[in-house]
């Protein structure tokens, strides 16, 4: 660990899933429509919670039983786009079928292909991704930038991701802020992270480190744990925040509770400089978190 904390090191991106942005600063993406994490399947039940609201109520607590997807295939088969999507994703993670990505990709297509923006955003995530299609980066922005401009805040993200990253199209920092900033009024948490992670670096935007805070802070409180690391790192210097060493420690805490090493290392760091009570308070505040429920279902 560096000397000064101020600024989150790269190490505190875990060592999967991240994608070089500039040399020495990485940071990680979640898969929406990955495979073999569990992260994967909490994202994907959330985004499926959203097209159930109108389907179906067992959907939201993710017990849907084959009968339920059953009757949403057959809903999908009459043409409706909506339970295409659903489907597609029941069969993307396994949820109640056996995972399938032929029968996933048939449906989500299905559903993209009718401009729904949830299966223009999946699909073009199963491209992004590779599962189920050959990986193509420019299939995939065909498919987030339709999403995109329908208004769909996960669509928003990864279309900001892929000018941010050239993944393509090209490199170009300030039309991801664009899209990063459109994802994030929306209440995403990703696109909010992100918002928050190019103002605190000045990507595309001069660093404005109040703006930084203010977003990183709405990611952190809907429990994003990179969120979270960062504005116990900015507490901890003072950057677009009074410098508190016991919100720090909050943030810290529940960062490294969810496996973000470099924060248990930044917050032991802080401890050394803390009394026993600023501690407790620390500790305190960390139990008491409820993370806000994220809009989007993308946390």
């Amino acid at each position: 660990m560096g000397t000064n904390p101020a600024t989150p090191p790269a190490a505190f991106i875990p060592a999967t899933n991240k994608l070089a942005i500039r040399p020495g600063r990485a940071i990680i993406f979640r898969d929406f429509l990955g495979v073999g994490t569990m992260r994967m399947k909490r994202n994907l039940a959330l985004g499926l919670a959203m097209v159930a609201v109108a389907l179906t109520s067992c959907l939201w607590s993710g017990c849907a039983h084959t009968s339920e997807i059953e009757h949403l295939r057959e809903v999908a088969e009459r043409g409706d786009a909506d339970a295409q999507f659903a489907v597609g994703l029941h069969y993307y993670t396994g949820e109640g079928v056996t995972r399938d990505y032929a029968e996933a990709i048939k449906y989500l297509r299905k559903s993209a292909e009718q401009g729904n923006a949830k299966g223009e955003w999946a699909l073009g995530k199963a491209y992004d991704d590779g599962y189920g299609v050959p990986q193509d980066s420019d299939e995939a922005v065909k498919w987030f930038r339709q999403s995109a401009e329908q208004g769909n805040a996960q669509g928003q993200f990864m279309l900001g991701r892929a000018y941010h990253n050239a993944l393509g199209v090209p490199h170009d920092y300030a039309e991801a802020v664009k899209w990063f900033r459109k994802s994030a009024e929306q209440g995403d948490v990703l696109g909010q992270f992100m918002l928050g992670y190019v103002y605190y670096y000045g990507f595309g935007e001069s660093i404005n480190y109040t703006e930084a805070v203010k977003w990183l802070r709405k990611s952190a409180e809907q429990g994003d744990k990179d969120g979270q690391y960062m504005l116990g790192a900015a507490a901890v210097a003072g950057k677009g925040c009074s410098q508190d060493f016991i919100e720090a420690y909050k943030w810290l805490n529940l960062s490294s509770a969810s496996g973000v090493g470099a924060s248990a290392e930044l917050r032991d760091l802080i401890a050394s400089k803390m009394t026993l009570a600023q501690i407790a308070e620390g500790k305190k505040r960390a139990a008491a978190f409820v993370p806000k429920k994220s809009s989007t279902g993308s946390q």
